[in-house]
């Protein structure tokens, strides 16, 4: 069996929560004998896209796990206006037409594109996605108000998530607020669709 995992950032490079989590579900299938190839984004970036590859080794069993790298070019690509991006979708697509895996398992969209379930299924391969914060329904990704360092727990809405996320560096005072209504909503569909036609939706908490 071969399995495509897609994450915003991998270790050794990035080496948060969700990174260690993928890493150690990566390992732990390929060592079970899974053929596994991780897609992940990075912080790395140049004047030109590129994609690089290396191998995750895990030190106790030896099982090697392959990694591929979208480095963008766009400048910060981590905003939420980019979620989206037709060059990291096309190499996406050439992996999955190269390797051919038997399902994709969506981790993380940041730094890839909010397009890659609805790739998978039009090249014939299931998905599911685990979401491991709130970027389906924060812009920042969190749900804390920035400023209140509270919980927030305002309806996902395109004038009260522009605002929250206007207060957050960098802000983007050249983009006009009605291109930025059209940015939301085109974010909101591409995010749903990708959780309409996953085959699964994981949750690792109530929240």
């Amino acid at each position: 069996m071969k399995v495509l995992l897609a994450v915003h950032g991998y270790p050794p490079e990035l080496c948060g929560g969700t990174e260690g989590s993928t890493q150690a579900l990566a390992r732990s299938a390929a060592a079970g004998g899974v053929e596994v190839m991780v897609v992940a984004g990075s912080l790395e970036h140049g004047e030109e896209f590129s994609v690089s590859e290396d191998v995750d080794r895990d030190p106790q069993t030896g099982a090697g796990v392959r990694v591929r790298r979208m480095h963008r070019s766009d400048l910060y690509f981590d905003h939420w206006h980019k979620l989206h991006s037709e060059e990291v979708g096309r190499a996406f697509t050439d992996i999955l037409e190269e390797w051919r895996p038997d399902v994709v398992h969506v981790m993380h969209w940041l730094r890839l594109s909010d397009d890659l379930v609805l790739r998978a299924a039009r090249a014939g391969i299931p998905s599911l996605v685990t979401m491991n914060d709130h970027l389906t329904s924060c812009l920042l990704s969190l749900r804390v108000h920035p400023e209140r360092r509270a919980p927030c727990e305002e309806t996902h809405a395109a004038m009260v998530c522009m605002t929250c996320a206007g207060a957050f560096p960098p802000r983007t005072p050249w983009v006009p607020p009605e291109q930025q209504l059209v940015l939301f909503g085109q974010r909101k569909a591409q995010l749903d669709r990708e959780l309409d036609l996953a085959q699964f939706r994981i949750v690792p908490s109530q929240a």
